[in-house]
């Protein structure tokens, strides 16, 4: 038995948590840091992390702005200017491009009043269904004006998170204490670009909202909830129910379908819980902390793959490595996890905990950046950012299904779209039709050519099949004339094709480089096309060389170019030339016929 009371030392003074897959506890030494509070909300911002509002339980609510440099480790409050919002928690902020968007919350301070029934307090509840927006570069808060359609109902301990610059929100409860399940999707409308220079905004954004109906496997009303984007794809876990039980539950929805669906999980789960923290670090879901509704709360950590959807635990409930709580916040720099305040019942912390993961560019920075000297991930990607390169950006407009956001705050177009939002169709080479008429436009903008075209925009020949190496001019005469002329004789084992003369001779197809498209002029072209193309149903197919209407407009290069003028006045010359012939030689005969006869004695 003295093993085994070994054994249980060990394990005491060595918990799971100091072996489990490397990942470890550390508390900081920080100075000037915020009160102790919980229900705030913070987001990671580069290398440093947004803290804003809060609770210090029901004693006193916060507005203010806290910066945490992970860098430095040193806390800073930021002076912000404008329309701030009331002291509140349960409320919820999320980073959409260079905006921090705060959405509703509540503020529940508890007055003293006084009666002949002697002192008691009375809460004083406000319920929100406001929404702001701080500019990090301008450093203000501007409140966005209600749109004229619907507006998300005030509510709390709600949960939001963006996906291609729309923020949703789903759950949370209201004024009245009901459980809702309802999802809302709001619009960001971002800062504009800012310049030092630009006049100060007077302009107020509006909040455009929409309530979808989703279908599937809804969840049902709850509080203290997470709702976390990993992969395009919203992920929701655990929470408080109307009913007081808390679960432990995984949905996924899916934004493009509208549709909720119950996440099989599989081996050991997390037990129910509300006010713990999720977050996406790669293509995985790291949960921590939080408490039950009984008031036993936790300090472990798990992690939700996704791909293989199953649980994994990281770090056991031990109070040795980090304290139990509830209402804390959370946010991932590199390999860190920065965890700031919450409370545990009626202890209220204002500690930074960091969680060490080892690993700083979790799934090679999901295959949008690189992994710069195995310390963090930079994204190069368009359309990317944050501390694993899966957070989709979102610029000022929407870049649309043709782009992404780049680095910069502006669209990157694709497949040969272009223009500040990406809408302007792909122009493939070619003047003045796209592929000089001769091919297809692909939507990558490179051309497809037409069987005989060649080149990026199709203008060239392409080569001359060897199986038809009848010459242009022989049977362009043929064709015109219907004389029998010499052919060129072929090479051994290739046969003479007497096919008709076709505008692909002239290297052109059914539209000219200066624009033809199949005007129809009249029956019959006019000036005859100037004797530099070929006339068919009233328009003008010019040869090479030659352009416009009527291929009056001549070429710089015309090379390999036949001239129909020439070549008909040196046929017409050799008709009237075969003619005098015929007609010499029949009066030569006729001569010699009357010369017989007269031989013989006839009398003409």
């Amino acid at each position: 038995m003295v093993w085994l009371s070994l054994l249980t030392n060990f394990v005491v003074l060595f918990p799971a948590s100091a072996w489990s897959s490397g990942w470890s506890w550390s508390a900081l030494q920080v100075t000037a840091a915020p009160t102790a509070r919980q229900g705030h909300a913070a987001v990671e911002v580069g290398r440093k992390i947004y803290v804003i509002g809060g609770c210090l339980q029901e004693i006193r609510c916060y507005n203010d702005v806290h910066i945490f440099d992970t860098g430095a480790q040193r806390w800073t409050q930021e002076n912000v200017t404008g329309d701030l919002p009331s002291p509140r928690g349960g409320h919820t902020a999320t980073l959409v491009g260079s905006d921090i968007f705060l959405l509703g919350g509540a503020n529940s301070e508890a007055l003293r009043v006084s009666d002949h029934r002697g002192p008691h307090p009375e809460a004083d509840i406000a319920t929100f269904a406001d929404a702001y927006r701080l500019d990090l570069l301008r450093r203000r808060w501007t409140k966005l004006e209600e749109g004229a359609g619907l507006s998300m109902t005030a509510r709390t301990s709600h949960a939001a998170t963006a996906d291609g610059g729309r923020i949703y929100v789903f759950g949370g409860y209201d004024a009245e204490g009901k459980f809702l399940n309802d999802m809302w999707v709001l619009r960001a409308p971002l800062s504009p670009p800012y310049s030092p220079d630009a006049p100060e905004l007077v302009s107020r954004p509006r909040a455009s909202w929409t309530r979808p109906v989703p279908t599937g496997e809804v969840p049902s009303g709850r509080q203290g909830h997470s709702l976390t984007s990993v992969d395009r794809q919203l992920v929701l876990f655990g929470g408080s129910t109307a009913d007081g039980s808390d679960v432990n539950d995984v949905y996924t929805y899916d934004t493009s379908a509208g549709s909720w669906k119950q996440l099989p999980v599989g081996g050991a789960a997390p037990l129910p819980r509300k006010a713990h923290s999720a977050l996406r670090h790669g293509h995985s879901l790291v949960v921590a902390g939080g408490c039950t509704s009984a008031a036993h709360c936790f300090s472990d950590v798990w992690r939700l793959d996704l791909a293989s959807k199953s649980w994994s635990q990281r770090m056991t409930d031990s109070a040795l490595q980090w304290r139990q709580r509830e209402g804390h916040s959370a946010a991932f720099v590199g390999a860190q996890m920065f965890v700031f305040g919450g409370c545990q019942v009626s202890e209220c912390f204002n500690d930074v905990e960091v969680l060490n993961t080892e690993e700083p560019c979790p799934d090679q920075c999901g295959g949008h950046g690189h992994c710069v000297e195995n310390l963090y991930c930079q994204c190069t990607e368009p359309g990317f950012t944050g501390h694993d390169c899966l957070q989709p950006l979102a610029c000022a407009m929407d870049c649309g299904s043709n782009g992404a956001c780049g680095q910069n705050g502006r669209c990157v177009c694709s497949g040969g779209f272009s223009g500040a939002t990406c809408d302007t169709p792909p122009r493939c080479p070619g003047s003045p039709l796209p592929c000089s008429g001769r091919g297809e436009c692909l939507p990558g903008g490179t051309c497809r050519c037409q069987s005989g075209a060649a080149g990026a925009d199709c203008f060239a020949d392409a080569g001359h099949n060897q199986s038809q190496p009848v010459s242009l001019r022989s049977r362009l005469v043929q064709s015109l004339l219907s004389l029998g002329v010499s052919q060129e004789q072929p090479p051994a084992k290739h046969s003479v094709h007497p096919d008709p003369i076709t505008t692909a001779d002239f290297g052109i197809a059914k539209a000219n480089e200066d624009g033809h498209a199949g005007e129809d002029l009249s029956p019959d072209c006019e000036d005859f096309c100037n004797w530099r193309g070929l006339c068919e149903a009233g328009v003008c197919y010019c040869q090479p060389g030659f352009s416009g209407r009527t291929c009056s407009n001549a070429k710089e290069n015309t090379e390999g170019t036949v001239n129909i003028l020439g070549t008909g006045l040196f046929v017409g010359s050799g008709f009237v030339a075969s003619l005098a012939t015929t007609l010499a030689m029949l009066s030569a005969q006729k001569g010699q016929k009357r010369a017989k006869e007269r031989e013989a004695g006839y009398n003409i």
